[in-house]
């Protein structure tokens, strides 16, 4: 079938202008309503629908459009809520992609400060399996020399006095120690009222050891140079 091309926009101002009448007419509304909801409802629909189209939330599924079998408003309520379901499934599903697939690595910890989800870039980098990682803390990776510096920023954080800080470290692990870099703030859990630690963490151990070597190369320079000073 070929439209011309103004006739689908008068269909569709014509449907909606008959979709706004019968929602608007209490009249209709009555003639639809069970005549035990029909006081409550009309109240309701007189107080909400002075704005243009809107719907009644009744109080049972079967008390409107009886012969229909289902409510529409409550329907209506529904689809809106199935809607709402479906968006935060899929920005869940977005969130747990970025996590997983995020290059640097990601470690959450409890108040406490061990870990219970960690993702591939970080388990790669600790050379740990994320149920290994079970099994530590921030301090237990956390070289002994460094870790007291971490925890006074850590206490900071959970007492409120500061909202995130970043940090420089070593990881002590099974056969080697690393430098790495540690952005950390916290996130609130609304099902529990619990706070967790998030960590984004990136190896940095290249580029401590190139500092190393340009430090070691200006103390030579620097030797050097007040050698020949005295000769």
């Amino acid at each position: 079938m070929v439209f011309r091309f103004g006739k689908p926009r008068r269909f569709y101002r014509g449907v909606r202008a008959r979709l706004s009448k019968f929602f608007t007419s209490t009249r209709v509304w009555r003639r639809k309503s069970h005549p035990g909801d029909e006081q409550s409802q009309c109240v309701a629909f007189d107080e909400r629908a002075a704005g243009g189209l809107s719907f009644v939330e009744p109080t049972s599924t079967q008390h409107i459009f009886p012969d229909a079998g289902m409510g529409f408003a409550h329907a209506n309520r529904e689809v809106q809520d199935i809607a709402i379901a479906s968006a935060l499934d899929d920005a869940h599903a977005l969130l747990s992609a970025l996590f997983d697939r995020a290059p640097y690595g990601i470690v959450i910890a409890d108040a406490e400060g061990k870990f219970i989800r960690a993702n591939t870039a970080f388990q790669v980098m600790t050379g740990l399996s994320e149920a290994e990682l079970f099994n530590h803390s921030v301090e237990s990776l956390t070289h002994q020399e460094d870790y007291p510096a971490n925890k006074v920023l850590l206490d900071q954080l959970l007492n409120d006095e500061r909202t995130s800080f970043e940090i420089e470290k070593r990881y002590c692990l099974n056969d080697a120690t690393i430098w790495i870099n540690s952005f950390v703030s916290t996130i609130e859990s609304r099902k529990n009222n619990s706070r967790y630690l998030v960590a984004i963490v990136r190896d940095i151990t290249d580029r401590k050891r190139a500092e190393r070597e340009v430090s070691s190369s200006q103390l030579e320079l620097r030797s050097l140079y007040d050698l020949s000073l005295i000769h």
